[in-house]
This record gives structure tokens, C-alpha cells and sequence, in this order.
């Protein structure tokens, strides 16, 4: 019994690194106001353009690295067992490898904007059936071709498949120009406190802001 405790310790301490590890000190999350993830979360793409002109925010040849996001959870066959288990597909902004600097594209290439096109986590492809670099593979009804695969430093992102925010909401039918939540990469991990200060005394927005490390933390316990 004891045996069985501390295994299940380690196993939970392991997860808790996981889920942390996939955080920048560089990035914020923001999400509707109340909302205890960011799967209950709802931030529209008005207030996603107030968020891109707040300060704080780093940007890449004068564009804000803002990446609206939106996750739904999709059926994949594991390969241990063949049945089904859930996997969170999280569609993303494009520009979304200069906001999370510890993913990188290590076979095949990085989506193209309004394409049903995945790009794969390297823990999902070892996991589960279809998710091979240049498979086909169906989601919400639609066609999606699997074009790269991507590491993320064994965060939780490695078992996660990723695409295009605007097509993943189409796709499912979902409201346009809604998204779960918004990564921002900031300027420093100083800049956190103005950001939120920003955001919080601003009539046009009902959100809360976290670090990135700080959200994951959290959503471990």
C-alpha cells in the first residue's frame, strides 16, 4: 500500500512539472473574467484588438505576438489498446512558435493560415493511431492533413495537436470571432504588472490576466 502511495505521488509530482513546464515567465494568459480555465473561457476578437494595443506586449516587424486561441477535444485511438482517448486540439494564432519559444517544428512544417492543416505534438504521434506526418485524418467532419510535428520541451503541449483558431471555429460551427483565451508574449517578465493594470482599468474588457507559469501551476492543483 505504501508502494502504491508513493507511486502515485511521483506520478502526480510528474504531472504537476508537466503541466508548469509549459509556461513561459515571458507569457500571459487572458480569459473572461470568472472563468477557472480556459476551456470556460470566452474573449471576443474586439477585445482581442484592445488586448494587442496594451503595453507590455513584444512584437515581431511591428506586429503584436497575440495568439487568440480556442480548444476542443477530440477521439483518437490509442495505440497501446485501440480505444479511444481524448486529445486537446488547440487551435492557435500562426505566429504562435514566436509566442511559446520552447516549441519547435522537428519534422515537416508549420500550418498555413485558413488550411485544415495539424500540426502534431511528438508525444500525440508516438500515442495515438493517424497522427502520422502526412496522414489525413478526420475531426469535426472535415478532412485534416496531418504537415508537421512538433516538439515542446515536454510540456503538456507535446500531447496536444495543433492548427488554425479561425478554421478550428468554423469548423465545428462554432461562434465566429470567439475565442477561449489569449497568449500574449510580453516584452519581459516585468512587464506582467502593467499589462494587467492595463487590461484591468480598461471599460472595454471583463478579463483576468496570469503569467503563464502562474495559470499552469494552478490548473496542476
Amino acid at each position: 500500500t505504501v508502494g502504491v502511495f508513493v507511486a502515485m505521488l511521483s506520478l502526480a509530482r510528474g504531472f504537476k512539472m508537466t503541466l508548469v513546464r509549459s509556461g513561459s515567465p515571458q507569457n500571459a494568459i487572458v480569459r473572461r473574467a470568472g472563468a477557472t480555465s480556459e476551456v470556460d473561457g470566452s474573449v471576443s476578437l474586439g477585445q482581442v484588438k484592445v488586448i494587442e494595443d496594451a503595453p507590455g506586449i513584444a512584437r515581431e516587424d511591428a506586429n503584436p505576438l497575440v495568439s487568440p486561441e480556442v480548444v476542443v477535444i477530440a477521439a483518437f485511438p490509442l495505440k497501446s489498446s485501440g480505444t479511444d482517448a481524448n486529445v486537446q486540439v488547440r487551435g492557435v494564432s500562426p505566429s504562435v512558435l514566436e509566442i511559446r519559444k520552447n516549441v519547435r517544428i522537428v519534422a515537416g512544417r508549420m500550418f498555413d493560415p485558413g488550411l485544415q492543416e495539424l500540426v502534431v505534438g511528438k508525444n500525440a504521434v508516438l500515442s495515438y493511431v493517424g497522427l502520422d506526418l502526412g496522414n489525413t485524418v478526420k475531426l469535426g467532419g472535415s478532412n485534416w492533413k496531418v504537415v508537421g510535428i512538433f516538439d515542446a520541451g515536454g510540456s503538456a503541449f507535446d500531447s496536444e495537436v495543433w492548427c488554425d483558431s479561425t478554421v478550428l471555429n468554423q469548423t465545428y460551427r462554432r461562434p465566429e470571432n470567439i475565442f477561449q483565451s489569449v497568449t500574449v508574449r510580453l516584452t519581459s517578465s516585468a512587464a506582467l504588472d502593467s499589462f494587467r493594470r492595463s487590461l484591468a482599468s480598461d471599460p472595454r474588457l471583463t478579463v483576468q490576466v496570469d503569467g503563464e507559469r502562474q495559470y499552469y501551476d494552478k490548473q496542476s492543483r
